[in-house]
């Protein structure tokens, strides 16, 4: 799955949840979102 894509179509508060626990899956496309 691509986080950033998810993080996209949910809302702004679970974007900023997926946001705080991408430090701990640094192989998501953490860049990208950042």
């Amino acid at each position: 799955m691509h986080g950033g894509e998810l993080a996209k179509q949910k809302q702004p508060g679970q974007a900023r949840l997926f946001l705080l626990i991408l430090p701990a899956f640094p192989g998501l496309d953490a860049g990208q979102n950042l």
